[in-house]
């Protein structure tokens, strides 16, 4: 997954072959006025192509595990691991199509530490 040049008009070396969709709220904190924690909700996806018109090459996304339930059960194992409110996963989402798998609720789990974990759990599947 990459930050940027994400999109396929970038080449095929940097398409983007996952998408972490990711949606954040501050929480309520302790006692009134606080700000509290940052919460975030996930989809985790495959890229849509809805564009195939423009586009001039694209790299295919290697395929999702045959399991999905795989990457879900160790997504839910690390999250529960954590201590901290790491969220529940769930196999597919939103996305129809190209959904993978979604948190459940609201998690503090940081988007840059799940981004690391969805393509870990996911290659570990492969494997």
């Amino acid at each position: 997954m990459r930050a940027s040049g994400a999109c396929g008009h970038a080449g095929a070396s940097r398409a983007a072959t996952r998408v972490l969709r990711v949606v954040a709220k501050d929480g309520p904190g302790p006692g009134s006025g606080s700000s509290g924690t940052r919460a975030y909700a996930y989809e985790y996806e495959k890229p849509g192509h809805g564009w195939v018109a423009r586009l001039v090459e694209r790299a295919a996304a290697p395929p999702t595990p045959r399991d999905v339930a795989d990457v879900v059960a160790k997504m839910n194992a690390l999250a529960n691991g954590r201590g901290d409110g790491g969220g529940a996963w769930r196999v597919g989402g939103r996305g129809g199509l190209v959904a993978i798998c979604e948190s459940s609720g609201w998690t503090t789990w940081a988007p840059e530490e799940v981004a690391r974990a969805l393509v870990r759990s996911e290659r570990e599947c492969r494997e």
